[in-house]
This record gives C-alpha cells, structure tokens and sequence, in this order.
C-alpha cells in the first residue's frame, strides 16, 4: 500500500479518517467491497479493500485494524483481484 493512503471506516470518501499511512506500508486485505468511485488521475475505482494496515514508518509501528482504503492506494495486478471475496 502507498505512503500517504488514507484509511477510512468504510469504502467513502466521507467515511471516518482512521488514520493516513506515513510511508509505504503493508495492508493484510480481508475482502473488497464497492463504494465511491475516485480518479486520482492516474487510478480509477469503486474497489475498497478491507483488512489491517502495519505501518512501520510511523514512530512507534502502528497497527490499523479493521480498516478500508481506496483501491488506488493498493498495489494489485487488477481492482478486485480474481478469487479476493466481497465482504
């Protein structure tokens, strides 16, 4: 997952800022749902991923639980990637 991706409590731009990943960071993905399409210009999606971030560039590590971001801000072959289930 990207540095600087924001973690939100559910797959919409409006939905609660948990927290904004300090640098690039692993994301342990649960599920996808569809929410609010974005285009950064350089992505453009409806797919939100659920899971836990581990932020390691953050000043002591943080843990993000139970968290959606944006499928920009993660790195996979394809939004949702084949055989990833809807929560």
């Amino acid at each position: 997952m990207d540095g600087g991706s924001n973690l939100r409590g559910g797959p919409h731009l409006n939905s609660y800022l948990v927290g904004t990943t300090k640098g690039k960071s692993s994301f342990a993905v649960n599920c996808y749902k569809r929410g609010d399409y974005y285009n950064d210009g350089k992505h453009h999606t409806n797919v939100w991923y659920y899971g836990t971030v581990i932020d390691t560039h953050d000043n002591p590590d943080h843990v993000y639980y139970d968290v959606y971001s944006w499928g920009g801000n993660v790195n996979t072959p394809h939004d949702p990637p084949a055989g990833l289930p809807k929560c």
